[in-house]
């Protein structure tokens, strides 16, 4: 027994669980790639083995804690550490075994108090002599062997037995001549709003569209097929329509009139049309699977054993709704059998009142979309009316109502439900304990952490990394158009002081905008040598002409396929393509991206959401409706119009001058270009600048801070930054470097004039952040973009603070600002400029983002740190030895203390992200492939950080080398899940996977 709890409780069975656990889940998302969700759930996720994995793990965590005895009141904060975990499972098997989710569809003026399960059940109704009886079981097919069926039912003295046999996605039946057949037709119908395929036997009924079908049967159906010699005829109960499509002509048959049966004739009985495609004497009818691509029915292949008597039905149904019925008929049993959703009740009702879409002016793409409910509880006397749209929840008695899709005709909404109080909670719990031993452990003294702070680098290095952020690439590209005369730089700069009203009310400089737009639709600060006010100004004046410039920045390979380009920006008439009656290219693909839930939008989806809002702006640009320069005099909203818009808002004399204002001026922009001669503009400009000072003089901003707005936007100062702490940053690292090596080498000169150069680059920081501070009126961190390069200024600060005690943190710390910076620059190149509400927008979003990305850096500096130490393990002789041996281990306790920081910051990261999913779309963990790699990093790290407990693996050398090779689960999670297991297979199909060069330099420098 003590053998067994030794095991049981040990360091090497836990470092073998995180191991195996790892592996598991990593595997698993490849599964989902290349076979489906369901497939990855049934073999994985919702295996009993797994479950019992998980089990496993809690004990073996539980009983580390006892007989390492945590629970001691020095080693308390890592006792709630560890039993943080160990609530998150217990609230993770509440959820799984407790939480149910579904779909409520509500029309308008209706009201429901049901929802479709998530959950799929095979249902079995059974009819005899007048009584009904049911029986189901919860099944999840996938496509894989070893999930198969059995429900064993006994009703009176019947014995059924019902087996699946096969599962095949996207499946669709076709009929095809066989030797061992029999004779089969194939009617095709269509109902007005889908086309239905029906294959009847000879001699038997099928049902479809509220129609019974027979062939060569005697059993009475509402249309009856005969065949015989002279050919094929049928009957009908019903006035049946005819046409004949040869012919052009039409009539109608009397019901129980024998009339031929013709291929070339399309029938009708009410709004129920139909046509005989083919009826062949021998064949049968095989299901085949359309392929990941399109878009039919799953199909699940059962036999249906009555008394000894087995019969095979097909049962189709699609994720989330009711499954097709199938009717199976045994002497006096009828079966009906469904594979889908069943519906639940709700003790209470929700009545759609209004459903609000709202779109961008002149266009179909969606905004924002809103359902106005009333909530209707009479056990709890409650009647009130409520909004729910994206990111705004209504919870009721443990249900959760999210805004998810809506109706094609915009008179129905459909919002994901959620039902996990308990399991919410006790998980919610588990961040809350996490969170708190995380925090003391890095303030308790007896903790690890605050053993390795006692080298004097670590604790140094520690001060800088606080702020570190990380540090993803992008590389942009040029793009060409043809020759193109643009309006001057000097006029151009004049249009730029011009003042505009953008969508939250502030008045700005069109210089601003004008960067935000080109920044937004082409990810560029510049355009073909042109600056953004000559863009815009181009765009405004000379629309026909910039419609044809490839400036819309298109990524998704999927995309450019559609649109017929290989290039990375398309012109608007490429997409737009009216001229060859191509109509919008992408508005297919915007609709079902907008109808999907958030939760099951990939890649591909929001990519062409993307695109979308990018052309929206360029044709609201194009028509006038995009810029708000026309102030209204006594406004009491302080509200500014755009052309389209003042023009039928403003009177009296200032009617004249907007009418005319914009065409006027559009010419003599066009000519002024052609000729060089530009007092016309000018004037035109100065006189709309006259327009806006009397009108708009309550809220006009002073001289002095539009100019300094101006000046800022010209200087880009944090981007320029970026490059100096990079270059100056790394010259220090390779000083200090070859230093350590050689320490005569000193070059005392360079190292006090590159940080010389560091700290004048600090004091540019100081000032940007400033003047940002003054032109917008509130702390310079306020959004994602102003955090990062807050965050970027105190990393630095806290090097120049401590470089006297220890040099090598103004290099760490000026090299992590550049990293920081970078992302930065990333969040500033896609600027939210328009009235979109963004699916993915949260608070919730941007914290975990925040510290997901600077968890990165953390665990990219614990590499670089552990590369350094093995090259200088390797560099060792006789003469140097212990010199450099006390460096490296100086080196691996500031890569512990690094690596331990990084850990803690993804984990909570990660965890917030379940927060910002459950508060999205009700679910807080859905083993999306991204957040699963991510714990795939955790527990990554984790392992490195406990080798030192595991016998064989302790050791500098080993320690080293793991936390070298595990950022690449980092390299996989940031890079990897994008580019193959983003859900949408073009990556994996057709164009060759892009895959970063700086991955290929690693491998080889881990190698």
């Amino acid at each position: 027994m003590k053998k067994v709890k030794d095991l049981l409780f040990s360091m090497q069975l836990t470092g073998m669980l995180l191991v195996v656990f790892g592996v598991v889940i990593a595997v698993a998302t490849f599964i989902e790639n290349d076979f489906g969700t369901r497939a990855a759930k049934v073999l994985v996720y919702n295996s009993k083995w797994f479950e019992f994995l998980l089990l496993l793990i809690a004990v073996n965590m539980l009983g580390t804690i006892i007989v390492r005895k945590m629970y001691r009141i020095e080693k308390l904060t890592i006792f709630v550490f560890h039993i943080a975990f160990i609530v998150i499972i217990l609230g993770a098997g509440i959820t799984r075994f407790f939480g149910f989710e579904g779909s409520m569809h509500i029309r308008e003026g209706k009201s429901s108090n049901s929802m479709l399960s998530t959950t799929q059940y095979l249902t079995v109704e059974m009819e005899q002599d007048g009584k009904n009886f049911i029986a189901e079981k919860e099944y999840m097919a996938a496509p894989v062997r070893s999930n198969r069926l059995k429900m064993k039912i006994k009703l009176n003295d019947h014995h059924i037995v019902v087996k699946s046999k096969e599962f095949i996605p996207n499946a669709y039946e076709t009929l095809v001549e066989s030797p061992d057949g029999k004779t089969i037709m194939h009617l095709v119908l269509f109902d007005g709003v889908e086309r239905q395929d029906l294959f009847i036997p000879k001699g038997e009924i099928r049902e479809a569209a509220g129609l019974r079908f027979s062939l060569d049967s005697k059993e009475e159906a509402d249309v009856k097929v005969f065949t015989s010699d002279t050919g094929n005829y049928f009957t009908s109960n019903n006035i049946t329509g005819w046409y004949n499509m040869m012919r052009d002509t039409g009539g109608q048959i009397y019901p129980d009139t024998l009339v031929p049966f013709q291929k070339m004739m399309i029938y009708n009985i009410g709004d129920i049309k139909f046509v005989m495609d083919k009826l062949l004497p021998s064949a049968k009818v095989e299901l085949k699977s359309a392929g990941k691509e399109a878009r039919h029915y799953d199909a699940v292949l059962v036999d249906v054993d009555v008394d000894g008597i087995v019969k095979e039905a097909v049962l189709y149904h699609v994720p989330g709704n009711y499954g097709k019925r199938v009717k199976l008929k045994f002497d006096n049993l009828m079966l009906t059998l469904s594979y889908g959703a069943k519906t639940l009740y709700l003790p209470f009702e929700l009545k759609l009142n209004d459903f609000i879409l709202e779109r961008y002016p002149g266009s179909e793409s969606p905004s924002s979309f809103t359902s106005v409910v009333t909530l209707m509880d009479k056990e709890r006397n409650i009647n009130r009316e409520t909004k729910i749209f994206m990111n705004n929840v209504l919870n009721h008695r443990g249900y959760r109502f999210f805004q998810s899709s809506y109706d094609k005709d915009e008179k129905g909404t459909i919002l994901s439900v959620n039902h996990d109080f308990w399991g919410t909670t006790v998980t919610y719990l588990g961040y809350i304990l996490l969170f708190i031993g995380m925090v003391l452990s890095l303030l308790n003294k007896n903790s690890r952490f605050a053993a390795m702070l006692r080298y004097k680098a670590a604790k140094t290095t520690l001060v800088a990394l606080v702020f570190l952020l990380s540090f993803p690439l992008v590389n942009m590209a040029q793009s060409n158009t043809a020759k193109y005369t643009p309006p001057s730089v000097a006029h151009a700069e004049k249009f730029g002081q011009l003042l505009v009203q953008d969508n939250s009310g502030r008045i700005e400089p069109i210089n601003t905008l004008a960067s935000e737009v080109l920044r937004k639709i082409a990810r560029k600060t510049s355009f073909n040598g042109m600056t953004p006010e000559q863009v815009l100004l181009g765009m405004m004046t000379d629309p026909e002409y910039w419609k044809t410039v490839p400036i819309i920045k298109v990524t998704h390979p999927k995309v450019k396929e559609i649109i017929g380009v290989s290039g990375k920006r398309v012109s608007f008439n490429q997409v737009v393509d009216f001229e060859n009656e191509r109509g919008y290219l992408l508005e297919k693909y915007v609709n079902e991206a907008y109808e999907k839930k958030p939760a099951e939008r990939n890649k591909f989806d929001k990519d062409v959401m993307a695109v979308d809002e990018r052309l929206n702006i360029c044709y609201l640009i194009y028509i006038g409706k995009f810029m708000k320069i026309f102030p209204a005099a006594d406004d009491p909203d302080n509200k500014w119009y755009t052309a389209a818009e003042a023009f039928h808002t403003f009177t009296g004399k200032d009617t004249t001058f907007i009418r005319h204002f914009m065409s006027v001026y559009g010419q003599s922009v066009k000519k002024a270009s052609e000729t060089g001669d530009w007092k016309d503009a000018d004037f035109l400009l100065n006189g709309l600048k006259m327009f806006q000072e009397t009108n708009g003089k309550n809220i006009i901003p002073p001289k002095s801070k539009i100019k300094l707005e101006i000046f800022y936007n010209k200087q880009n100062i944090f981007n320029k930054l970026e490059g100096f702490y990079g270059l100056f940053g790394f010259l220090l690292l390779l000083i200090h470097f070859v230093n350590l090596l050689i320490p005569k080498f000193k070059m005392r000169w360079i190292i006090i004039i590159s940080t010389t150069i560091v700290i004048i680059a600090f004091l540019m920081h100081t000032a940007g952040l400033g003047i940002r501070w003054y032109i917008s009126g509130h702390a310079p961190w306020s959004n994602a973009y102003e955090s990062m390069v807050f965050i970027a200024w105190a990393t630095v600060l806290a090097g120049i603070v401590f470089v006297r005690k220890s040099p090598i943190s103004l290099t760490a710390t000026a090299l992590l600002a550049s990293m920081i910076l970078s992302v930065a620059h990333l969040n500033w190149l896609d600027p939210e400029i328009t009235n979109l509400v963004p699916v993915l927008k949260s608070y919730w979003l941007v914290i975990h983002v925040a510290i997901i990305t600077s968890s990165y850096g953390f665990l990219a500096l614990g590499a670089l740190l552990g590369f350094f130490s093995l090259l200088v393990m390797i560099l060792m002789g006789k003469n140097n030895h212990q010199r450099l041996m006390d460096k490296v281990r100086e080196m691996t306790a500031v890569n512990e203390v690094t690596l331990i920081a990084g850990l803690y910051l993804l984990t909570i990261g990660t965890f917030l992200g379940g927060v910002w999913a459950n508060e999205s779309w009700g679910r807080y963990w859905g083993w999306d492939p991204k957040e699963t790699w991510a714990l795939v990093t955790i527990v990554v790290y984790t392992f490195i950080l406990h080798m030192r407990m595991i016998p064989g693996l302790k050791g500098i050398f080993a320690y080293n080398l793991a936390s070298l090779i595990g950022y690449g689960s980092v390299i996989m999670t940031y890079f990897g899940v994008n580019y193959y297991l983003s859900g949408l297979h073009s990556y994996a199909s057709g164009d060759p996977v892009p895959v970063p060069a700086f991955v290929y330099y690693t491998v080889a420098v881990i190698l």
